[in-house]
């Protein structure tokens, strides 16, 4: 390592007692579709659901970075939701979290990994697509695109893990 180079801290599973900084954190990245600290304790709650999120620093108040929540159920799983913060983006947050995610299931047994994620979201696509998923269909009118003035498609994606 250089001297100089800061490392951030690795991804850490998501507990009951991180609602609500997951939901401040959906506020930030999805503003007009942001999910409360209700529905992300209810979510955690449930069984099967699990995630990860990082954070600027290994402190317990410190501002979170990437969060990423997934659902099993069987020999399936989804995506619910993964946003990184604006201002830590392209930093490669969301690609170790679904790294970790996808390293999980896989050694679980999980057969498939499923999403949905805005037609025109290039970057979420280009990281799904690195990672092997495939178009399966779509949802007309989904997302809106950030104005309310339109809504866009959402491309349901799939990933087989397991064979």
């Amino acid at each position: 390592m250089t001297l100089g180079t800061a490392v951030a801290p690795a991804p850490h599973a998501l507990r009951d007692e991180d609602a609500e900084r997951l939901a401040a954190l959906h506020r930030r990245c999805f503003p007009e579709e942001a999910w409360t600290e209700e529905s992300f304790a209810a979510l955690l709650a449930m069984p099967g659901c699990h995630g990860w999120l990082t954070a600027e620093n290994d402190s317990p108040d410190s501002p979170l970075t990437a969060l990423l929540l997934a659902r099993r159920a069987a020999d399936e799983a989804e995506i619910l939701t993964l946003c990184v913060s604006p201002e830590h983006r392209r930093q490669a947050l969301a690609k170790r979290l679904v790294g970790c995610l996808i390293e999980t299931l896989s050694q679980g047994g999980t057969a498939e990994l499923h999403l949905e994620v805005a037609v025109n979201n290039r970057a979420a696509r280009a990281l799904y697509g690195g990672f092997g998923f495939v178009e399966i269909g779509r949802r007309p009118d989904y997302y809106t695109d950030g104005t309310q003035a339109e809504r866009v498609d959402a491309c349901m994606l799939r990933l087989e893990l397991c064979a």
